[in-house]
């Protein structure tokens, strides 16, 4: 679970905020691509997959201002790949 809190504050509150003069399109891939290189290790698949639920979580967090839906959502992604 702290995995998940830490990458949406860095990707979501400290990413996608400091990029927002450049655009939600530029802040929110900007983000997604963050959390590839997190993932980067897990393989081709796995960074299709994590930079799709980065973009969606970004823009989540641009939309309803909060940090909770995507850490939640977070969570669950990574219960959901541990018990399989």
């Amino acid at each position: 679970m702290i995995d998940a809190v830490f990458e949406e504050v860095i990707a979501n509150a400290y990413v996608v905020q400091a990029l927002e003069r450049l655009g939600a399109r530029h802040a929110i891939i900007w983000s997604a691509a963050l959390r590839v290189s997190f993932g980067i290790y897990q393989g081709a698949l796995a960074c299709i997959l994590i930079f799709a639920f980065g973009a969606i979580a970004a823009w989540i967090f641009r939309k309803y201002g909060r940090l909770s839906i995507p850490i939640v959502a977070h969570v669950a992604a990574n219960a959901a790949m541990i018990l399989g």
